[in-house]
């Protein structure tokens, strides 16, 4: 277990990461995005939860809070292909496509 400043640990992060995908199995995608989020803000270098969080936010129709997360994945992992196409879809949502070819 490695410890954290924060008081949270890589092995708490890991269970919520689980129960996640427990709700989004369950369908419960509501629940799922708030577990996300919270995976998101005690372990901010997670990409994948950032990535799925943001997922889930677009599919909650909260479009803005969907462009964050995926700028932070961008930022995250500059590498990611995925990041910049599901950040310019959000952004073409937003009306805003000039933006994502920047």
């Amino acid at each position: 277990m490695t410890g954290r400043d924060d008081g949270m640990t890589t092995d708490t992060s890991t269970i919520w990461l689980s129960q996640a995908h427990d709700l989004l199995t369950r369908g419960d995608l509501p629940a799922a995005s708030v577990l996300f989020g919270r995976i998101c803000g005690s372990d901010p270098g997670r990409c994948y939860a950032w990535k799925m969080h943001g997922a889930l936010n677009a599919q909650l129709g909260k479009i803005d809070e969907a462009v964050d997360c995926l700028r932070y994945v961008v930022a995250l992992e500059p590498e990611l292909a995925e990041g910049y196409y599901n950040l310019g879809n959000m952004l073409k949502m937003q009306d805003a496509p000039d933006e994502s070819l920047v």
